[in-house]
C-alpha cells in the first residue's frame, strides 16, 4: 500500500487495545508506533496523580487510603471539600466526621446521629427557636403520632382503647362510671397502640398526641371527648349519669380523628 498522509488514511471513531498509533521518539528522533493500550495505560498513570490532588469522596484514593500519608490526603480531601459525615476505607472502617481517625463503622452513617429509622438519644436534646410537629393528617385507622410509654398490660388490649395505670403499673381499660368497681377514673391515662393478648403482655401507650381508632365514636372539630361507661371507650356528650366521674380527654380535630391530652382534673356528677 502507497505512504498516505495521515489525514488521508480511514477513521476509526473508537480505538481498541490491539490498534496501533504512530508518534514521532523525541528521544530516538525517529517515527515509530504503539499500541493503543499502551497510550491508555500511559494516560492512566499521568492522571491519577491528578486524581489525589482533586478526588472527592468517591475518588480512588479515598477507597485504598490505609496508610498514614494516604490517611492525611483524606482528611485534606475532606476539608477543602466540606465532605460531611463519614470516608470509607477498604477495610470496613470510616474516617471520622471531625477527620481524626478511622473507625470501625459501617460507611451508612455518621455514629454520631440517629438513623431516620429510629434510635435511643442517650443525652439531653435542647430545642432552639423551633418545635416538634405531629403529623398533619392520619392516614388511617390505629395510626397516631405523639408521646407513647411502654409498659405491661393487665388484661387483653387492642389499640385505641383507652386504659389507666393501676397501683400494680398494669395498663387497664376505664370506665368513668362510679359503679363501685372502677377507680380508674382519676388515674394516669393513656391510649393503648401497642395491642396485648393477656395479662403481662408488653404494651405501649400514647400519652399525648393524635390518633385514629376504629374503637372512636365520630367526633366533633374543636369538641371535648370524654370517658364513658364501657371499659376503654369514649363519648362526645358530657355525661349527665348520677355518680359518672366526668373527665375530659380529648378534643376532636377532624370527625375520625383525636388529640389525646387527658386532663387531670374531673367532677362527679350528681
Amino acid at each position: 500500500m502507497a505512504n498516505q498522509k495521515i489525514s488521508e488514511l480511514d477513521t476509526k471513531a473508537t480505538p481498541i487495545d490491539a490498534d496501533s498509533v504512530a508518534f514521532y521518539d523525541s528521544v530516538g528522533s525517529a517515527s515509530k508506533q504503539t499500541l493503543w493500550s499502551a497510550v491508555k495505560a500511559t494516560l492512566k498513570t499521568y492522571f491519577d496523580t491528578l486524581y489525589t490532588k482533586d478526588a472527592k469522596a468517591t475518588g480512588a484514593e479515598l477507597t485504598t487510603a490505609t496508610d498514614d500519608a494516604k490517611f492525611a490526603t483524606a482528611k485534606a480531601i475532606k476539608d477543602s471539600h466540606n465532605v460531611p459525615s463519614v470516608l470509607p476505607s477498604t477495610d470496613g472502617k470510616v474516617l471520622t466526621s471531625n477527620g481524626t481517625d478511622w473507625v470501625s463503622e459501617t460507611p451508612a452513617g455518621d455514629s454520631t446521629k440517629l438513623p431516620l429509622a429510629g434510635g435511643t438519644m442517650t443525652g439531653d436534646i435542647q430545642l432552639g427557636e423551633t418545635d416538634i410537629k405531629l403529623d398533619a393528617v392520619l392516614s388511617g385507622d390505629e395510626k397516631w403520632s405523639g408521646i407513647t410509654e411502654a409498659g405491661t398490660a393487665g388484661a387483653t388490649l387492642v389499640v385505641g382503647k383507652v386504659c389507666y395505670q393501676a397501683s400494680t403499673e398494669k395498663w387497664l381499660p376505664v370506665d368513668g362510671i362510679l359503679d363501685g368497681t372502677d377507680v380508674g377514673f382519676s388515674k394516669k391515662l393513656g391510649m393503648c397502640v401497642l395491642a396485648a393478648s393477656a395479662d403481662t403482655d408488653p404494651t405501649e401507650m400514647l400519652l399525648i398526641g393524635k390518633i385514629r381508632s376504629a374503637l372512636l365514636p365520630t367526633l366533633a372539630e374543636g369538641e371535648a371527648v370524654y370517658l364513658s361507661d364501657t371499659a376503654g371507650t369514649l363519648i362526645v356528650a358530657q355525661p349527665s349519669t348520677t355518680n359518672f366521674a366526668i373527665r375530659k380527654v380529648g378534643y376532636g380535630v377532624t370527625e375520625e380523628d383525636l388529640f389525646f391530652n387527658p386532663s387531670n382534673d374531673y367532677i362527679v356528677h350528681t
